[in-house]
């Protein structure tokens, strides 16, 4: 479709969509070769220590986004008001759900079913933490839509993480860029 010769064409935007930069201050006591982006990755990684954050005793330090005490969380507080549980980890239900082997792996055929097997070279235990991790969100908050994420509070992961170790893992590590 051609525009007839007289149409304005100089109203167009290309970055439009494009974030804005932010402080993009050059920081003259960086080392060589480090950028500012990974100077800010890495004030991210290590959160604040965990006395400043937690109330249930039971989370290490982690990163800023994952710093989530079950504490903090009022649906998740609900719960551990039915046992008069300090940590949503002491609460039955959660051992009941989230890290009892059978029921895990009694979810992981309903997940078999509905996405189909998972890659070959997929530990078990990697996919019985997914599954635990999904229980858990059940758990609390019943139904999340479809895309909708929860952070989950420290020490669930940790007690999941636990249940169902990983040879592998090594924490939590942002993408290189």
């Amino acid at each position: 479709m051609e525009l007839p010769a007289n149409a304005e064409c100089n109203n167009i935007s290309p970055y439009l969509y494009e974030p804005e930069c932010g402080t993009c201050v050059s920081s003259s006591n960086s080392s060589e070769g480090e950028t500012d982006e990974e100077l800010d990755v890495e004030e991210q990684v290590l959160g604040p220590e965990p006395s400043n954050w937690c109330q249930c005793g039971k989370c290490v330090q982690t990163t800023v986004i994952e710093s989530v005490c079950c504490c903090s969380i009022d649906l998740v507080q609900a719960r551990m008001m039915e046992q008069q549980v300090s940590c949503i980890s002491d609460h039955e239900g959660f051992k009941s759900n989230c890290l009892n082997h059978w029921v895990i792996e009694t979810s992981f055929f309903e997940y078999l079913q509905r996405e189909g097997p998972p890659l070959e070279d997929t530990p078990m235990n990697e996919t019985y933490r997914y599954v635990s991790y999904r229980r858990f969100a059940r758990f609390i908050w019943k139904h999340l839509p479809k895309h909708s994420r929860k952070v989950l509070p420290l020490c669930v992961v940790n007690a999941i993480r636990q249940a169902f170790p990983s040879e592998e893992y090594c924490g939590f590590k942002y993408a290189s860029v």
